[in-house]
């Protein structure tokens, strides 16, 4: 048959692509600035009417890198960033790159322990910080001697005609008298020019930190490299169907994941795009922006397509403008896909949806479906080398042969901030002498290079949006609850979506005689108080006994056939 790692029959598309990586062997700020010569005059970002030019954009970034100095921000420093998609998020993110220092990207939505835990594990002493995550966490300030707290606004870019108005982000909020906060506005003045020296390339220098529950659902930091970043954007030259300087990009995926900062991010503007930014997304406002901005390009979980396929609005849309829509962050289902694609070609556009394959691991993307294959996640990247492993004796398997799925080359995270351990569960090295990112997830490929994927070795459940919960996180929650046995966390299916599963708690209570209501809703409140809100179970069920293997576990496999068609909606209102 074939080793698909050694004969990289995906290569046979990429007949442009000479092998040269040198180019990404540069920081983020110095691959910007050179892929954005001679376009420096073509719209960068869009903002709620409010457009920058390439050039305002490294202006910006110039500016803003100065005053992180005057700050006293230096090289190899972490920054943790709590914000979303703003124009200053983004110029603060390459301002950082320039002088070598690290921003940790961080969820706003996130629970308080999970921001405070990743404040604590890189020893952040410099926050850059949405001014609603304020009342969150200002406590945490002289908990870790914090030093400096740049406030940023949503409203701070709008336009004058948009700032009264807007509805973003607009709840008021009071900060203490407090002399490390620093308002943008303060932040920006502090600009002394050419403050700032640009830091020499090193190779396996960190450009950011990025979340993930890894393997277990503990949250771990990713460390993401220069060079890893930069070869996904160069692959991007090599797709068909990519982008060309001056295309839309809707970008809506939120910086804090892998999958904003590499693909809305960094892939985005050194494509030269006009990147439409989007900092308070819910799934509903989809097919809105879609008619609204017509972008050429577009990013998303599979259920925003859902959302968009499904909407009255969309009826009668022109769809023609649009090349590049690629599903990500979550498996599309053969239904869905082909929902989506008819869509497509019904309402004028000649492309069918592209699925993509990645992880936060691999800086985000590792394969997509640029060649169009059903039910595939396509081809890897030019720069990326997949193979598929026997997980348990490392040996490569053949084309057609399903074991798990397995990366290498430069876009490999340099490994977990501070956890060797989980490091070293998950980069392994190979006899071929090369470190292997080890998925977790199950699938093949066929022998014209196609990644089919399979489903996954580690027990998730991932929601409609793409969001993913552990399991284990929430039993350990509903396991402090007086009374509790046993429980077992399994996924049934959402029922307001064509794709997606929450999660459902399965209880065994000691006493037996106990309100089942009243344990149910006792349950129920319990994980809102300590979970974050997509992490909430759609129900508790009481059970006499949670059946167990032979070993003695609880049998999840026999739980999750038995209750994956639950109807969480009546029961719920019984």
């Amino acid at each position: 048959m074939g080793k698909a790692s050694i004969e990289k029959p995906w290569m046979k598309y990429y007949t442009d692509f000479d092998g040269n990586i040198d180019k990404t062997k540069k920081t983020l700020y110095r691959y910007f600035v050179d892929e954005i010569q001679g376009y420096l005059d073509y719209t960068a970002i869009n903002y709620f009417g409010k457009k920058y030019t390439y050039r305002q954009m490294l202006y910006e970034i110039d500016r803003l890198a100065d005053c992180f100095v005057n700050l006293g921000i230096k090289k190899g420093e972490n920054v943790v960033f709590v914000t979303a998609n703003l124009p200053e998020t983004i110029f603060s993110f390459y301002a950082l790159n320039k002088i070598g220092a690290v921003p940790t990207l961080v969820e706003p939505r996130m629970a308080k322990s999970r921001i405070e835990h990743f404040i604590s594990m890189v020893h952040a002493k410099n926050i850059v910080m949405l001014d609603q995550v304020y009342p969150k966490i200002y406590d945490l300030f002289d908990k870790y001697d914090i030093k400096h707290v740049i406030v940023q606004k949503a409203s701070h870019a709008l336009p004058i005609f948009k700032k009264i108005p807007t509805k973003l982000f607009n709840k008021k909020i009071h900060f203490g008298k407090d002399n490390r906060l620093i308002k943008y506005n303060d932040f920006y003045k502090l600009h002394e020019p050419h403050l700032a020296k640009e830091v020499e390339f090193k190779e396996g220098s960190l450009c950011a930190i990025t979340q993930t529950g890894g393997t277990t659902g503990i949250p771990k930091g990713v460390m993401l490299k220069n060079e890893g970043l930069n070869a996904i954007a160069l692959s991007f030259n090599y797709t068909h169907n990519a982008c060309v300087p001056g295309d839309k990009f809707l970008n809506i995926m939120p910086i804090f994941t892998s999958y904003g900062v590499v693909c809305g991010v960094h892939m985005a503007f050194t494509q030269r795009v006009i990147g439409i930014l989007v900092p308070n997304f819910a799934p509903k406002k989809f097919p809105k922006l879609m008619l609204k901005h017509k972008p050429h390009a577009v990013i998303a979980v599979p259920a925003f397509y859902e959302i968009l396929i499904k909407n009255k609005r969309m009826r009668h849309a022109d769809m023609s403008n649009i090349k590049f829509a690629v599903s990500g962050g979550d498996v599309l289902n053969p239904k869905l896909e082909k929902a989506i694609n008819v869509f497509f070609k019904e309402h004028g556009s000649k492309f069918n949806i592209c699925q993509g394959y990645g992880l936060s691991e691999t800086s985000a993307v590792t394969a997509f479906n640029c060649i169009y294959k059903e039910n595939s996640e396509g081809i890897p990247l030019c720069t990326s080398t997949m193979g598929i492993f026997d997980p348990n004796t490392m040996e490569e398997l053949d084309y057609g042969e399903k074991g798990e799925i397995c990366v290498t080359g430069p876009s490999l995270m340099k490994g977990y901030y501070d956890d060797e351990e989980e490091t070293n569960n998950v980069m392994k090295l190979h006899k071929d002498g090369k470190i292997w990112i080890h998925s977790g997830d199950r699938g093949y490929f066929d022998k014209d290079g196609f990644l089919f994927f399979e489903g996954r070795f580690k027990f998730v459940i991932p929601r409609f949006d793409g969001h993913k919960n552990f399991p284990i996180q929430i039993e350990r929650v509903v396991n402090s609850y007086s009374g509790v046995v046993n429980c077992c966390v399994v996924p049934c299916k959402d029922l307001h979506h064509m794709q997606g599963f929450y999660p459902l708690v399965i209880v065994e209570m000691q006493d037996k005689t106990l309100d089942p209501k009243k344990v149910r809703d006792g349950i129920l409140k319990l994980c809102k108080e300590k979970l974050e809100q997509r992490g909430q179970p759609c129900d508790v069920v009481l059970v006499d006994s949670i059946p167990l293997t032979l070993v003695g576990k609880n049998d999840v496999n026999l739980l999750k056939e038995q209750y994956v068609n639950y109807d969480y909606i009546n029961h719920r209102n019984k």
